[in-house]
């Protein structure tokens, strides 16, 4: 069966010969595209196709056309060559894993993919760009070189992203220069993060832990002394709570990231926040949103697609007490779009986002970023 799929002014031809689920057809347009499927909105007559759902049970046959909608991580079009850099890194990632596998297979212990000379080697260069760049390189554990005492006032930026990493050395926090920290696409659980030593970065501002294996309630006092965090990423995991208590931990937060997990409810608390300017909420199983949004004053950008939310779960001083927002996006939830314009500070809310978009939308050049904020009509995705 080929569908094409559509992306702007952009068109892909899909081969879904042999698919039998929806999750699937989005691995093959994720190649195609570049957009990952957790970005990909896939929509067949005005229905959004939930990954879920079984290919037979969509309508889809032979030269069905389809539009794809990319949102939240993805600058709107992908290109061609976002695409050859998603397979590029999939490709290094796979081949350093087969190279660690083949030494277990020989009898020898689980090693980096890179002989210990290599990373001597390597380490000279991080010394002097202060970036430590481990990612897509096959690690079961970090190096010692990673983390030896050169590298400890010199390295600013430590990517260990899209390796097999399971627990990181607390020795990480003797990096107390350290501003940035991406420990995205791993096996990471709560308790491989060493969260101790992460308080003894007194200069960490980025933390990534998206796309590991963080199950469960976010523990208490995980996150207390990550006092100058400023960007926090823990999308694409299974949580299902933070607690109340854990968010004032970190209140210079000004990009919080939690969407795809489990989460049931959001703690009041997210209102001392006070310079939170984007929140993603994305993919969870929220039925209401916390009244404690209402309180922050510089919230610019609101993402809570694909939950169970209805026009009653958004608060009443939502729209006009978050002064500043000007991007709502509520889109695969209870609600309709004509009830969230019936929602109290619409106008005001209207207002503002209208103004951030006036020049295109009166040039009549607006290609998919003015966002209606909600669906024109339901969609059944509650099993999720």
């Amino acid at each position: 069966m080929k569908l094409r799929v559509s992306l702007g002014a952009k068109t892909f031809d899909i081969d879904a010969s042999g698919l039998t689920k929806v999750e699937e057809l989005q691995d093959r347009v994720a190649e195609a595209s570049g957009v990952h499927a957790r970005n990909q909105k896939l929509i067949f007559k005005g229905k959004n196709l939930a990954a879920t759902d079984p290919l037979s049970a969509t309508g889809l046959r032979d030269g069905s056309k389809m539009m794809l909608v990319a949102s939240s991580g993805t600058a709107g079009a992908a290109t061609a060559g976002a695409a050859a850099v998603v397979k590029r890194r999939e490709e290094r990632v796979a081949e350093a894993r087969k190279r660690v596998e083949s030494s277990r297979a020989a009898g020898g212990a689980a090693i980096p993919a890179a002989a210990p000379a290599t990373w001597t080697e390597r380490a000279r260069g991080w010394r002097g760009t202060g970036v430590v760049a481990l990612s897509g390189s096959g690690l079961q554990a970090v190096p010692p070189e990673a983390l030896a005492e050169p590298l400890w006032a010199s390295a600013r930026f430590f990517d260990a992203s899209d390796n097999s990493l399971a627990a990181l050395p607390g020795e990480v926090g003797r990096l107390t220069g350290l501003t940035r920290l991406n420990l995205s696409g791993n096996r990471l659980p709560f308790e491989g993060v060493p969260w101790e030593a992460l308080a003894q970065l007194p200069s960490l501002t980025v933390l990534s832990l998206a796309a590991n294996a963080l199950a469960g309630p976010v523990p208490a006092g995980s996150l207390g002394a990550l006092s100058a965090l400023e960007k926090l990423s823990l999308r694409g995991n299974r949580i299902t709570d933070v607690p109340a208590g854990t968010l004032p931990g970190v209140p210079r937060l000004r990009v919080l990231d939690v969407a795809e997990n489990e989460l049931n409810a959001l703690p009041e608390d997210v209102g001392v926040l006070s310079d939170l300017a984007e929140l993603s909420l994305d993919g969870n199983r929220l039925a209401v949103l916390p009244e404690g949004l209402c309180r922050l004053r510089k919230l610019q950008v609101l993402s809570a697609n694909a939950n169970r939310i209805s026009a009653r779960g958004i608060p009443a001083g939502l729209l006009g007490g978050c002064e500043a927002l000007t991007v709502l996006r509520l889109h695969d939830n209870g609600v309709t779009l004509e009830e969230l314009r019936g929602v109290e500070g619409w106008a005001s809310f209207d207002e503002r986002r209208r103004g951030r978009y006036s020049k295109v939308i009166e040039g009549n050049a607006m290609l998919g970023g003015f966002d209606e904020g909600a669906s024109s009509t339901l969609f059944d995705h509650w099993g999720r």
